[in-house]
């Protein structure tokens, strides 16, 4: 039998400024903090930030709270395997206007707004520590929707 996905439960990112971090997903993006779970030591080990029903952005609070690895807290893009992930948007405009225009955040897009491979629109935003993510707004036309029966 095929394992059932009923959809991302959360996506983890790992902080080396974890104030602003949180400010920009919280105070740019909008995102309400939802919980922290707190380690042994009394100190929160990760900060969940509520995205949709369901649906959180983990931030672990320093390069320090993954100490079995090698993460030094750089996000140069050819050098991560995590590539980008994409919040669904149903007006780009708008979310274009709020980043761009009252948050001063630059929102890559094609120049001519057209849809992307996928027939979607796709526009990219970069947070503090270089992690991308994507706003996609679907279309009637949109492979993730025509294709997701």
């Amino acid at each position: 039998m095929a394992i059932k996905y009923t959809g991302i439960g959360h996506v983890a990112l790992r902080s080396k400024d974890f104030p602003k971090e949180l400010s920009f997903y919280q105070d740019t993006l909008g995102l309400r903090k939802a919980f922290d779970l707190i380690d042994d030591n009394d100190e929160v080990w990760i900060t969940y930030l509520r995205v949709a029903k369901g649906q959180y952005i983990e931030i672990f609070p320093g390069v320090e709270s993954c100490p079995n690895d090698n993460y030094k807290g750089d996000n140069a893009k050819p050098q991560r395997s995590h590539f980008h992930c994409c919040f669904v948007t149903p007006d780009r405009h708008k979310a274009i206007h709020d980043l761009e225009g009252n948050k001063g955040i630059p929102v890559g897009r094609t120049p001519d707004d057209t849809v992307g491979l996928c027939r979607s629109y796709c526009q990219f935003i970069t947070d503090p520590e270089g992690n991308e993510w994507e706003l996609m707004e679907f279309t009637p036309e949109s492979l993730q929707i025509v294709r997701d029966k």
